[in-house]
């Protein structure tokens, strides 16, 4: 099977506008060249990958700037990973824990005490349907501000890697729980107030929650913003 994490160099044919990719994967070359009529990737050997390249430059092809991932489910090369783009749906944070099945389990148990509050559980079983077709990320889109919450919280808390997506930089260091402010804010480009602190309120991770249980907290000097 070849890795989605692959990145191609795309050659265009400067008069068809057909297309061709070349990317590694340890010592070979994946492929990615039409096939009755669709892209297709295949591995090949690195001496058949740069003569098959070699060929497609003799016949007419010309180097795309910015090298790019190829999705199968489409049939086309993107700027962006598969998982991030899949449906046309918009992101806003992605994680990589260590086990995908773990990872999974871990952010929706930790989604289901915001039941019926802020989230139903039919929403929590589509998530973790949607996510398991995924091998490398964990999405929180954004149509629910809670994933955001909970995923940030289990990946900065457990140590997974995590981005945010380009359009909504500045994301927080610490965990939800410890700067609920700051997380608020952040969520104030995609969500209203009033739904952002509906799930902060039903995941217990408001400022007020962290000063009365004794929770350490990075945003002690914003009560304001809470009350």
């Amino acid at each position: 099977m070849v890795s989605r994490e692959i990145l191609y160099e795309v050659y265009v044919h400067e008069r068809t506008g057909s297309q061709f990719g070349l990317g590694q994967m340890g010592e070979d070359f994946v492929v990615v060249e039409r096939s009755k009529g669709v892209l297709c990737p295949r591995v090949v050997s690195t001496m058949a990958g740069l003569s098959l390249t070699a060929s497609k430059l003799k016949a007419g092809y010309t180097k795309t700037s910015g090298r790019r991932y190829f999705h199968s489910s489409t049939g086309s090369f993107s700027f962006v990973h598969e998982e991030l783009d899949r449906g046309g749906q918009e992101w806003l944070l992605a994680a990589t824990p260590p086990n995908m099945a773990e990872g999974i389990d871990s952010v929706a148990s930790s989604a289901t005490v915001a039941v019926p509050s802020a989230i139903y559980t039919e929403e929590i079983d589509l998530w973790r349907q949607r996510q398991a077709e995924n091998t490398t990320y964990l999405i929180a889109h954004a149509d629910h501000c809670l994933w955001a919450l909970v995923l940030a919280e289990q990946a900065l808390t457990l140590g997974w890697p995590l981005r945010a997506a380009p359009k909504h930089p500045g994301l927080p260091d610490a965990p939800p729980s410890i700067a609920p402010t700051e997380w608020a804010h952040w969520l104030s480009k995609a969500f209203s107030g009033t739904k952002i602190r509906e799930c902060q309120v039903a995941l217990g991770r408001t400022f007020e929650h962290a000063i009365t249980s004794g929770m350490p907290t990075s945003d002690e000097d914003n009560l304001s913003a809470y009350i």
